[in-house]
């Protein structure tokens, strides 16, 4: 699978996909509403997988269904 990656002005589009994820949700602010870090999706019209980079430690946070293609 390709990854593309999702710049700043198209990352809010994905609120809905972290929703659910547990903890972190300033991490998961900041990078799809200010900007931060780094969005890769599987599609990017009509994402079903993401996962993003927020700061300096790496921190990873996967959103999708639980029967990723990876």
């Amino acid at each position: 699978m390709d990854w593309i990656e999702l710049f700043a002005d198209d990352r809010k589009r994905l609120t809905k996909l972290f929703a659910n994820c547990p903890g972190l949700h300033g991490c998961i602010t900041a990078v799809l509403q200010d900007g931060m870090g780094a969005v890769f999706v599987d599609k990017p019209d009509d994402p079903q997988i993401a996962y993003m980079q927020a700061g300096a430690v790496e921190t990873w946070r996967w959103a999708g269904p639980n029967t990723w293609p990876i």
